[in-house]
């Protein structure tokens, strides 16, 4: 049986399905909702029906991990994170013991990478997105991931902890594109307890460095530190 394993089954994906499908007995994507997979599932692609399954970048679920083991070609169509590919990142030892994979390719729009101008991308390639909608999610996407380590490296001060209290600050500070920290961090609204805002500063500098960026200048960026008290149920 000739399986083709799609991760990121999005427009590109989808596409390349509906032309070339054909090669393949059995066709498996993926993507990272439930209500999405059921959406994908119900479609029809070039006379073909798509099995999907979930997967975010996470640590990949039996059934994924499954696919991906007995996969013979793998399209990979997942945009990368700040880590780099999501799917090497989580499959990579899956994939290097796949008995029967033959074929991986990347496969993108220059709306991630930028126009190359026919030379080669892989998952070392910097993202240089064209249009604005890109830009914005990639925005986003570094955003959240800074502030889930920040989050992960938060530690909550004791005597707040016991008095049961829990609170936000706000701090703001500049990513050179080297990861480390420019300007800041520093407190633009404070939680009211100058525990949290002193702890959620020195937070912000545990977590760095972070994850380089292709810009040549400094990013700033101001988000929440949130205090949620693990007393308080």
């Amino acid at each position: 049986m000739s399986t083709l394993l799609c991760f990121g089954f999005g427009y590109s994906a989808q596409h390349y399905v509906a032309g070339f499908g054909g090669r393949f007995t059995r066709i498996i994507g993926t993507t990272r909702s439930a209500e999405r997979a059921a959406a994908l599932a119900g479609r029809d692609f070039g006379g073909r029906r798509v099995e999907m399954l979930v997967f975010g970048g996470e640590a990949p679920s039996r059934a994924v991990a499954d696919a991906a083991a007995q996969a013979e070609s793998l399209l990979v169509s997942a945009p990368p994170d700040q880590d780099g590919d999501p799917v090497l990142g989580a499959l990579h030892d899956t994939l290097a013991a796949a008995p029967g994979l033959r074929h991986v390719v990347l496969l993108s729009t220059i709306g991630v990478y930028g126009d190359h101008g026919g030379a080669w991308v892989d998952e070392t390639t910097a993202t240089a997105p064209t249009h604005e909608r890109a830009r914005e999610r990639q925005y986003d996407r570094y955003r959240q991931e800074i502030q889930r380590r920040v989050q992960n490296v938060l530690v909550f001060p004791k005597v707040l902890a016991l008095r049961l209290e829990q609170g936000e600050a706000v701090v703001t500070f500049v990513v050179r594109p080297d990861g480390g920290l420019g300007d800041g961090p520093r407190i633009v609204k404070s939680s009211g307890f100058e525990e949290f805002d002193t702890e959620a500063v020195k937070a912000v500098q545990r977590a760095a460095p972070f994850p380089r960026r292709a810009e040549t200048t400094g990013m700033s960026l101001s988000m929440p530190v949130t205090f949620e008290n693990p007393l308080v149920r």
